[in-house]
């Protein structure tokens, strides 16, 4: 397995000051109680054995642009999506923030095939947020999973791997193929510009984007897209997975030398902040309280094994909580339309929020992770429905 280049990591004291200075706006969910019953509920904290080969961790690797589309398979972060069925995509609709009904922005996608079911030869997982502020801060919604399968003997994809070579020319195994894509973000384009007649948007939103930045001048002319898309997407890069390592406790810094870093860390922001953000100073003052929780404490001391993860991939697993607060009690996660209990699967860390560069002091996209629960029996889509399911995505803020 490739090893990832190497990020600046999210440093976990920079976790700690996060969480608390969020605290605030948390709201409980009728059934959390104690951090014992919340994590019982739960199915678990998340721990496995050390260097489980259950447990398999994402990390973000820079590759070729190339490489990241759908004829190969991909896991990624970024982009547009690499979507797994051609034909079928979600409507505009249904990407669109539940709370400001502004469209979605593709987060990521883990492709996962299911070897024990024949219709999930193929199989990925998309996630899509709002990149409202006020939105990712809420405890519920302003995020969207997708799941779309795909059995080895269908008309979209050969049954043998492709080469894995630039493509020259109109690719046949992509969504551009089959259907009309938003030249902003890549989701199915249903509206045409009534000048050009040539460039399609998933919404008036990216259309009006796209105009401001550049088609408002290509229209008249070649009729190509604007620049859209570099003010909508975000950053793309690839997702490797390695085994979660064995816990290494001689490459770990002690508790002292955290929390002395954690408090030179405060000490500068505190000094940088203006002189009247008394709310600020508060908020941080009350950070340390973080050290007197157990579950961050547990998040902080497993994540510690490898800095750089950005997901966690654990099917029937558990997820890593990063606060006893707000964890799915039972009957939270809503069973599947076919009957089956959904499962956790994977979640995605906050460090990934540091190669999107949206990782901010003040307003900014924000969580402590998001943890997807798909359907257990990987179900097909019934007839008349489309080619990507809804599963539940928990949010935790810090």
């Amino acid at each position: 397995m490739r090893r990832l280049q190497s990020l600046p990591e999210l440093d976990l004291p920079q976790l700690e000051h996060r969480r608390m200075s969020g605290s605030e706006k948390e709201s409980p969910v009728a059934g959390a109680g104690s951090e014992d019953t919340a994590v019982a509920a739960a199915g678990g904290v998340g721990d496995a054995p050390a260097g489980s080969a259950d447990i398999q961790l994402g990390f973000i690797e820079n590759t070729e642009p190339w490489k990241l589309i759908s004829r190969f398979f991909p896991s990624k972060v970024g982009g547009r999506p690499a979507w797994l069925e051609l034909k079928r995509l979600p409507d505009p609709d249904q990407l669109r923030c539940g709370h400001c009904s502004s469209p979605l922005v593709f987060l990521c996608q883990m492709y996962a095939p299911d070897e024990t079911r024949p219709a999930c030869y193929h199989r990925s997982l998309f996630l899509f947020v709002c990149r409202t502020p006020a939105c990712s801060q809420q405890t519920e919604g302003g995020v969207l999973a997708l799941r779309s399968q795909l059995s080895l003997d269908n008309a979209q994809y050969p049954d043998s791997p492709l080469e894995e070579r630039p493509v020259v020319g109109e690719d046949p195994y992509s969504a551009a193929h089959h259907v009309q894509l938003c030249a902003v973000c890549g989701c199915r384009g249903p509206k045409q510009c009534a000048g050009c007649k040539k460039v399609h948007y998933c919404s008036r939103e990216h259309q009006t984007i796209d105009w401001k930045h550049g088609h408002k001048h290509n229209c008249k002319e070649s009729g190509g897209a604007g620049g859209g898309a570099a003010r909508v997407l975000l950053p793309e890069a690839e997702i490797v997975v390695e085994e979660e390592p064995a816990d290494n406790k001689g490459t770990q810094k002690s508790e002292a030398q955290r929390m002395a870093d954690f408090a030179a860390m405060r000490l500068q922001q505190v000094e940088s902040l203006p002189d009247a953000d008394v709310g600020e100073l508060d908020k941080m003052a009350s950070s340390e309280a973080a050290a007197g929780d157990a579950a961050f404490a547990r998040f902080r001391k497993r994540v510690a094994r490898a800095p750089e993860q950005v997901v966690r991939y654990w099917r029937d697993g558990a997820p890593l909580w990063v606060s006893a607060t707000h964890v799915p009690g039972q009957g939270d996660v809503p069973a599947c339309r076919c009957g089956a209990p959904r499962r956790f699967e994977f979640q995605i860390l906050p460090q990934l929020l540091n190669h999107l560069d949206l990782d901010e002091v003040g307003e900014s996209v924000d969580w402590g992770t998001l943890a997807v629960f798909t359907c257990s029996a990987s179900c097909d889509p019934a007839s008349g429905e489309g080619a990507y399911l809804p599963e539940v995505v928990w949010k935790q803020q810090l």
